[in-house]
């Protein structure tokens, strides 16, 4: 009986688990603070204005797979329980998200108050908005999800692009020496209604389809493999928003962050929630569990060992 148990594991494992937890080993192994990066970290060699946009897409991608992870959860209507917990681990993890990356920008960089407010308000616009979009219809009975996401995002990106686009306007104007008022209206109005094109004519694709723009097959590959590859990688970099924004303080007040004290933070920042609801996320796998289980330790273990490389007295 055991022995049918553990094939009936086998043959159900999910894969785009272990490539979830695949992209976590290597991270720890080649990118934490490691070889790839010649000792340096992501967030320091991406600039401030690649690390604001970042959090714009970790807002999207992660606000639209908590979507797809509570609709696994609540599939079984009679376990009331499950649907509070899960509900509430993941207000958790978008409020300890944002408050997070609020506070972690002005201790890793000192933006200016333009830049700050511009992507700001881009992450709250298309982010937030944007993944809660994805994220609710992915509830939706109706049988055409495409034309409605499109719909809704061909209202959203032209409010939500609005500022980013004047920035972009006058910094493409300053660049070939052309800095106007007028053909900055000109550009900025071209970049915003572009925006708005873009997505009516793919809405107009999806009801002329009744459905998907895109083949099946494609699509059910893209959300078992593509989109959870993108989950992890942002994650990692959620990680070291965190965790350099817990470093960066200490360093400068020659202080040490000690490694239980890390651990408590990285709990309550949501990304320890977030791991764990994915390791549990149905159907419950056995090998997925002990696997996701040891991928996160050796995350712990390679963050030890930054920790020790940086604070060796700490």
């Amino acid at each position: 009986m055991a022995n049918k148990f553990l094939i009936t594991q086998i043959k159900s494992i999910n894969i785009n688990e272990i490539l979830f937890d695949f992209v976590l080993i290597v991270y720890s192994e080649f990118f934490l603070y490691g070889i790839i990066t010649g000792g340096r970290w992501f967030v320091e060699l991406m600039g401030l204005n690649a690390f604001l946009l970042a959090g714009v897409f970790i807002d999207f991608f992660i606000i639209w797979y908590l979507g797809i992870v509570l609709k696994s959860y609540w599939a079984f209507p009679d376990k009331i329980w499950l649907k509070i917990l899960t509900g509430i681990a993941a207000i958790w993890i978008l409020v300890s998200l944002h408050f997070g990356i609020g506070i972690n920008s002005t201790d890793i960089f000192e933006p200016d108050m333009i830049s700050l407010w511009i992507f700001g308000y881009m992450l709250v616009m298309i982010g937030i908005c944007g993944g809660m979009i994805f994220a609710f219809t992915e509830f939706s009975r109706k049988k055409n999800i495409s034309a409605a996401r499109f719909n809704a995002l061909k209202k959203l990106f032209p409010f939500g692009l609005w500022a980013m686009n004047i920035y972009l306007a006058y910094y493409i104007l300053e660049t070939i020496h052309f800095k106007k008022i007028l053909p900055g209206i000109v550009l900025w109005a071209v970049l915003t209604g572009s925006g708005f094109a873009v997505f009516h004519f793919l809405e107009k694709k999806a009801l002329a389809k009744n459905g998907s723009i895109f083949p099946d097959k494609f699509r059910k590959f893209s959300k078992r493999y593509i989109l959870p590859f993108i989950i992890i990688t942002l994650l990692c970099l959620w990680d070291e928003i965190y965790i350099w924004g817990k470093i960066t303080p200490a360093l400068k007040r020659n202080e040490s962050v000690s490694a239980a004290g890390l651990m408590v933070y990285l709990f309550f920042s949501g990304i320890i929630p977030m791991r764990l609801m994915l390791v549990f996320q149905p159907p419950v796998n056995i090998y997925n569990i002990l696997i996701g289980l040891f991928s996160m330790g050796y995350f712990i273990i390679s963050l030890l060992n930054l920790l020790k490389s940086i604070f060796p007295q700490g």
